[in-house]
């Protein structure tokens, strides 16, 4: 090969992996747009600020679990056991969000969530999701309550 062909073939090369790495990161930033949007609608909106059950069931998988520590005893509640303890009225005391984190390995990803009311954070939660035929879903959470 020719100097002039050698040249060539490394810039269509170079250009073939900027293209592969462009398509990539759209790929991530679409993703990340989806998952924000399911945390949105199913946990802060649905969840946290207007107990909307539909939209909570939609968001989070029949089999989600929230996880958390009990005086060092790990303990696991249903999603339809979450909601049952729930009071139906939404909160007077509106939460704000700041999505923290968010990591994706093709279907399956993790958020880091931390949740705010007058302006004080009150938890950081850490959430599990997997990509299913019906879009991005929440399969479980861990938390810390901040004091």
């Amino acid at each position: 090969m020719n100097k002039i062909a050698q040249f060539t073939y490394f810039l269509l090369l170079l250009l073939s992996a900027k293209t592969t790495f462009a398509n990539e990161k759209e790929k991530f930033e679409i993703e990340k747009e989806a998952i924000k949007t399911i945390i949105e609608s199913a946990y802060i909106d649905g969840l946290q600020n207007k107990r909307d059950f539909p939209a909570i069931k939609k968001g989070l998988v029949s089999g989600f679990n929230l996880i958390h520590n009990k005086q060092d005893k790990i303990v696991k509640v249903s999603r339809d056991n979450w909601i049952a303890k729930m009071n139906p009225k939404p909160p007077k005391l509106k939460t704000e969000y700041k999505l923290a984190m968010i990591d994706i390995t093709d279907d399956a990803a993790i958020a880091k969530v931390e949740l705010f009311r007058n302006g004080k954070q009150v938890f950081t939660d850490y959430m599990s999701l997997y990509k299913l035929n019906t879009g991005w879903k929440i399969v479980s959470k861990i938390y810390h309550r901040h004091e």
